[in-house]
């Protein structure tokens, strides 16, 4: 609430009062998410995103001044012009510290984005041969929180944290489900010594019996309050801790915890157990987008989405690539057609689109009829490939390995433009 002063509003992007009905009480400005507050000081303007549906308010207590406040532009300049004005430059938000941190450096250094970051202690970084992408190394929680608000326009986090701190579905867009590290799972932990509690069902059974609630320390208390509440599990008080959760119980300041879990090694050594049915979700790392800046029709826009989308599709390709092999050999045969023929009897020779076959031309003096060949098999069926290129007459067998393979659109990024409904 702002004393002594009367808001109003104008409503445009086919915003609809109904579908936010806690948004306009009265002349009041009700809080809905202050993380979606942007400020054109200049005109006094407030504009408040969300996604393309957008609220102008202005505070004043005199209908001219706010009719002068908008003279002279339209409602889709006014956006334009206030919206994420204060920056020009496209932001990516990455793990400051530990494993994933470096994995994520790794990975998009391997992708062909190297991050250049020329002081420890600083916390944004640039890119090579991309000026207008800036680099924030920024603690997991906040890079959610940075791609909701649209200060931060790509993020790379665990999917455990966006759950957790994401607002709802629809304040990020996931871009990438799985890129391959950060694996782990969110699961329960109880004392090795509960013999009478294997499975989540016995420990809502077994919660009931107690005349104290279950203390179970954690640090995710939105997910594992919504996966207790779906295991009919009542009876308990959620207490926090940042680290070390293992500890908890043999402190003897929890019955349980609920917390990372990887190997199980960890678990183990400090007398706990997993129970079946105990995982609360599985999590890898992925990449997220803000709807807010991925979806505005502007410039800046346009250019947050012509990046994304060569990233994806350079860690897409990267990826890919990580899972295959490149062969080249030397085949004899009557012609391209034969030779073709041979390779396609053979399973792990038949490569992403079939193989390339083209003649080797032979030192003056020698007789033709050698053909090369290339293909492109998986990883774990080289050794087969190579032994069915040798039964067909292969020769000269050439392993090289792949940096990028691309197909020939992105599946995600075409899920992308759908939600955002932009070209």
């Amino acid at each position: 609430m702002i004393p002594n002063e009367r808001l109003l509003f104008v409503s445009f992007s086919n915003f609809r009062r109904e579908k936010h009905p806690s948004l306009i009480f009265g002349n009041h400005l009700r809080p809905f998410s202050k993380s979606l507050l942007c400020c054109n000081k200049k005109r006094n303007v407030v504009l408040f995103p969300q996604k393309r549906e957008s609220v102008v308010c202005t505070q004043s207590s005199d209908p001219a001044e706010f009719k002068s406040s908008l003279e002279g532009n339209s409602l889709t300049e006014l956006n334009e012009s206030s919206l994420y004005s204060s920056r020009s430059k496209i932001r990516i938000a990455i793990p400051s510290k530990g494993d994933i941190g470096e994995d994520t450096r790794t990975l998009l250094k391997e992708s062909g984005l190297e991050i250049r970051l020329h002081n420890p202690r600083q916390y944004s970084a640039a890119v090579r041969d991309f000026p207008q992408v800036e680099v924030w190394l920024q603690r997991p929680a906040d890079i959610v929180r940075r791609v909701q608000e649209g200060q931060v326009d790509i993020g790379f986090v665990g999917y455990d944290v966006l759950v957790e701190y994401q607002d709802n579905p629809n304040s990020t867009l996931l871009i990438h489900e799985s890129l391959g590290y950060g694996s782990c799972k969110l699961g329960v932990g109880i004392p090795l010594n509960w013999a009478h509690v294997t499975n989540m069902t016995e420990l809502a059974k077994f919660s009931e019996e107690r005349s104290t609630p279950l203390l179970i320390t954690t640090k995710y208390p939105k997910t594992v309050t919504n996966f207790l509440r779906e295991k009919g599990i009542r009876n308990y008080r959620l207490l926090h801790m940042d680290g070390a959760l293992e500890a908890a119980t043999q402190m003897g300041c929890s019955d349980l915890i609920i917390d990372l879990i990887s190997s199980g090694t960890t678990l183990r050594e400090n007398l706990l157990k997993e129970i079946s049915e105990g995982t609360v979700l599985e999590s890898d790392m992925i990449m997220i987008g803000s709807p807010l800046t991925l979806g505005l029709h502007n410039s800046f826009g346009k250019q947050v989405r012509a990046f994304a989308r060569e990233l994806l599709e350079r860690i897409e390709s990267h990826l890919a690539a990580k899972e295959h092999f490149s062969i080249i050999a030397n085949i004899k045969g009557s012609s391209p057609g034969d030779v073709a023929r041979k390779i396609g009897t053979q399973m792990d020779l038949k490569g992403m689109d079939g193989p390339t076959v083209s003649p080797v031309i032979p030192p003056r003096g020698f007789d033709s009829g050698m053909y090369a060949i290339g293909v492109v098999v998986k990883k774990n069926r080289l050794y087969k490939a190579i032994e069915q290129l040798r039964s067909i007459g292969g020769s000269g067998v050439c392993v090289l390995p792949v940096s990028y393979v691309f197909e020939r659109n992105s599946v995600r990024w075409e899920k992308v433009v759908n939600t955002l409904g932009v070209d």
